[in-house]
């Protein structure tokens, strides 16, 4: 790879452990976060770098220097696409930060991650890096919607870090947010809390569900892998329909908010995809810590869910993609989850709620 402006005779290597002090403070001053920013926690780097992840077996961070000096860093968040003509892999990065006294050396960064995967990610990110990313060959794909649906609005209330003149305007909105029933699957659907995944609890998605939407890969061995993150209270469940298994879901709480982190359904019809969410949204509303549940969809038949399930709209993460082999140029619409970038995990204290 020839060397950009400001990063010749650089190197990349692979993160170690010795690495962590380093780039944790340097990804700190990158984002102008304080040291204890929760995405900087030592334990949730340890998970995302080295903690076993099945379908990556190496470590999960670059890192790109000249000498002893860093110059750009990025941790990699793997995936696997079921594509109806196969399966196609794909890498994301968080934690993308470099130098801005080096030119270039973010762009290095990302053409060395490009060459790790056939197909390129990118999920909302700073408005920096939001600036930056369509000068990396990459394209606008879709728009991942944001959705939430209020429990607990006095409680949401009491744990707000700040309250300014809006608060009390906001307080009575989510109130009435908070009044409607919270709905219930048909009698047949049930969901059933798992300690661990097995890959017979998960679902097989046949062609006519594939021309719909593409699905990411699921394996237990992965699941599980999320469900030991230490960034959030993760629980798994298993749906049914009459006995029958028929998809998955996993929340993850942390500050007050439960986020429906995945869920798959082996069905194109919204009102199955919306008896999921009513389950998930029950198993979630059980924890009485729970102000808000928050789920995502970058499908329409999982938006048409969230909507007659009652969830409100309420942002959106623009999607990036660079994907020069045309592997997903003529897939079915990528059904994104939390779980392909740090959405499951990733907390600002001081905004925690999006209501």
């Amino acid at each position: 790879m020839p060397a950009e402006q400001g990063t010749s005779r650089s190197r990349f290597t692979a993160i170690t452990p010795e690495d962590l002090p380093a780039v944790r403070k340097f990804l700190a001053a990158a984002f102008e976060s304080p040291d204890d920013a929760p995405f900087l926690n030592e334990q949730l780097f340890d998970w995302k770098c080295f903690e076993p992840r099945p379908d990556w077996p190496l470590n999960r961070g670059i890192l790109l220097w000249k000498g002893e000096n860093l110059l750009a860093y990025a941790t990699v968040v793997p995936g696997t696409w079921l594509a109806a003509s196969g399966p196609v892999s794909s890498v994301l990065p968080i934690d993308w930060a470099a130098d801005p006294s080096v030119p270039g050396a973010g762009t290095v960064l990302h053409r060395k991650m490009w060459s790790l995967s056939k197909v390129v990610l990118h999920v909302g990110g700073t408005m920096q890096a939001r600036t930056l990313v369509p000068h990396l060959g990459l394209e606008r794909y879709a728009d991942i919607e944001w959705y939430s649906r209020i429990l607990r609005p006095f409680r949401q209330y009491r744990m707000r870090p700040h309250r300014d003149y809006k608060a009390p305007a906001r307080f009575a909105r989510n109130v009435w947010w908070s009044l409607p029933k919270l709905p219930r699957a048909p009698e047949r659907w049930s969901a059933e809390r798992v300690e661990r995944f097995e890959d017979a609890m998960l679902p097989e998605f046949a062609a006519p569900v594939l021309a719909r939407f593409t699905p990411p890969a699921r394996t237990a061995a992965l699941l599980d892998y999320m469900l030991r993150c230490p960034g959030a209270q993760f629980s798994g469940y298993v749906v049914k329909e009459a006995g029958s298994i028929r998809g998955f879901f996993v929340l993850a709480h942390l500050a007050g908010q439960t986020r429906i982190a995945d869920l798959e359904v082996n069905s194109t019809e919204a009102g199955d995809w919306a008896a999921a969410y009513s389950l998930a949204l029950r198993e979630a509303a059980r924890d009485p810590r729970a102000c808000e549940v928050a789920a995502v969809a970058s499908t329409p038949l999982g938006k048409a869910a969230l909507i007659e399930t009652g969830f409100r709209q309420r942002g959106y993460e623009p999607v990036w993609i660079g994907d020069s082999e045309n592997a997903l140029r003529d897939a079915a619409p990528l059904h994104i989850s939390m779980l392909e970038w740090d959405g499951a995990y990733l907390c600002n204290p001081s905004d925690p709620f999006l209501t």
